[in-house]
């Protein structure tokens, strides 16, 4: 990439890194291998065992890095037991095929982003795309409901660290089940990371929220759910939008009252952060009776 600084400008380059593999080419002369980065993966690639290819190709379904865990769950099927997946990992960092980092953590691991396009690319022509990416959501969906438990506990600090570390594969997790014809996947994701995503602001989640709740018929089992998102609203400072989202989930014959009891308490929450004080203590009010009976004005 630096050789091409002397024909295009840094803005030039960043552009066409996307398509990294026609851009980064060397001259003529040399050592085949080193003429294009893609011949120099190929090269690579060719001196592992099927069993490493394969496992590198699987591996490429991750976005930001991954545990052993992970890579277990997700990748360890077919031809590759669960159980081999340490050792054949193993082998593709020794051979500096995946990036190992060692943290306070534990190690997680990774591909640099070329590496990883390249991966993708074996992994469709195995005809494998479409299984790995679902694995990978199932896996990843798992994870952010256990994430959520664990955000409403004693553990709350450990969640939000896991949050921000698997934030990216949660990321293309949500971008693939966004693809497909059932919301009902991408609509599980976003209401199983509420709660960690609220604590630290996650705004990109509150997107993911409104693009998902715009897919979801009204009768979906989880569109009362994602109406709770008002939080986010709230969040944002729009106390109206909030407000609007809380009432039209008590105009909703199908909400429950537990959710019902909910949509009071937004109601209140933003009543009070609009200095409508006596409202938001009637909301509140009126929400505790739904789940306790009448509450005491006093």
């Amino acid at each position: 990439a630096a050789a091409r600084c002397r024909a295009l400008t840094p803005s030039d380059l960043l552009a066409r890194l996307d398509d990294r593999f026609r851009l980064l080419r060397g001259g003529r002369s040399g050592v085949e291998r080193h003429q294009t980065l893609r011949t120099a993966l190929s090269w690579s690639y060719g001196l592992l065992t099927e069993e490493e290819r394969q496992l590198f190709d699987r591996l490429s379904v991750f976005a930001g890095g991954f545990d052993l865990v992970d890579a277990e769950e997700v990748c360890g099927f077919g031809e590759i037991d669960d159980a081999d997946v340490i050792d054949v990992l193993a082998s593709l960092v020794d051979k500096s095929m995946v990036v190992a980092d060692r943290g306070g953590r534990g190690v997680r691991y990774r591909l640099l982003e070329t590496m990883r396009q390249y991966g993708e690319e074996r992994l469709a022509d195995r005809a494998e795309t479409a299984e790995l990416n679902d694995r990978h959501l199932d896996h990843f969906l798992a994870v952010a409901e256990q994430i959520s438990a664990q955000d409403l506990g004693p553990d709350q600090l450990e969640a939000l660290a896991r949050f921000g570390l698997q934030f990216d594969n949660f990321r293309a997790a949500f971008s693939w089940a966004s693809t497909g014809s059932d919301p009902t996947p991408a609509a599980e994701l976003v209401v199983a990371l509420f709660a960690p995503a609220i604590d630290v602001l996650g705004f990109e989640v509150a997107e993911w929220t409104d693009t998902i709740r715009e897919a979801l018929p009204d009768d979906h089992p989880l569109a009362p759910t994602l109406l709770e998102t008002a939080f986010w609203k709230i969040a944002a400072g729009d106390q109206d939008a909030a407000m609007a989202m809380a009432r039209a989930m008590l105009d909703d014959d199908s909400t429950r009252i537990d959710q019902q009891a909910r949509a009071w308490g937004l109601m209140a929450t933003a009543y009070l952060n609009s200095a409508r004080g006596p409202e938001g203590l009637a909301a509140l009010h009126k929400g505790l009776a739904l789940l306790t009976g009448p509450a005491d004005p006093a």
